[in-house]
């Protein structure tokens, strides 16, 4: 008997739950014609840009792989990957994961900074200084990103536009002249734009101001040493002495 009562309950709630009807409302849906309207859509959209950087397989570890461990300042594990060994032993293959994987990550950056770049100058209902200070960050972001892509792969596509679309996937290959170019125009434009406050986790002018020394001393260096892809470069000591300024400037 107890059965059979379990038994009718069962198929009396069946048979309520057939009958139901879910009608799901969205809490909220975020697309391009409702964000990029406040502040605050402009603070969300530049902390998904940093958001890239401590990915495992880029700043957290990835990066610090590929370029410590043919130094030899780092050793590996026993148990390490065999794509960490080609680095240690300078036989790394164009199909390389950690180097794959470095790349992506860069373009991923780049990408998201690009969006910023593109659609935060367009917010009005935000102060200028503040529009200036983000889009001024997002230009460092994008410039790091190339930094690090002209020196691990040299030419590679220059994009400085968000990728919307299929058809903007497949993009030539840029020199590295020109990438270099971007990088030095987009940490000028860093300065300009960017204050000097302290921001736990952020990019400021101060900055901007090492990064562009870095660069400077990498062009000039790659210059004096011949390193091939810096044929380009007309005036090593103009860019040691504008480095030379650069790091005065984080000094002071």
């Amino acid at each position: 008997m107890q059965f059979l009562k379990q038994l009718g309950l069962a198929v009396a709630l069946t048979g309520m739950a057939a009958g139901c009807s879910l009608k799901e409302e969205p809490y909220g849906f975020i697309s391009q014609t409702n964000f990029y309207k406040t502040e605050a859509d402009a603070n969300a959209a530049l902390v998904y840009a940093y958001a890239i950087l401590p990915e495992i397989e880029y700043y957290s570890r990835g990066f610090i792989t590929i370029t410590e461990l043919p130094t030899e300042d780092i050793t590996l594990k026993p148990d390490a990957g065999a794509s960490n060994f080609e680095f240690d032993r300078l036989a790394v293959r164009a199909d390389n994961v950690d180097l794959t994987t470095t790349w992506r990550y860069a373009f991923i950056g780049i990408n998201r900074a690009n969006a910023v770049i593109g659609n935060v100058p367009n917010i009005t209902a935000m102060a200028q200084a503040n529009r200036d200070q983000l889009v001024g960050e997002a230009y460092f972001l994008r410039a790091l990103h190339y930094f690090n892509v002209v020196r691990l792969f040299g030419a590679a596509p220059l994009r400085t536009e968000p990728v919307t679309s299929l058809t903007q996937v497949n993009a030539a290959k840029a020199s590295v002249q020109q990438i270099y170019a971007l990088i030095t125009d987009d940490l000028k434009k860093a300065i300009a734009m960017t204050d000097v406050t302290r921001r736990d986790g952020r990019a400021n002018r101060v900055a901007a101001w090492g990064l562009l020394a870095k660069v400077d001393a990498t062009l000039a260096a790659g210059k004096n040493t011949g390193v091939p892809g810096y044929e380009f470069v007309s005036d090593a000591a103009g860019l040691y002495a504008e480095a030379k300024t650069m790091a005065n400037n984080v000094l002071t």
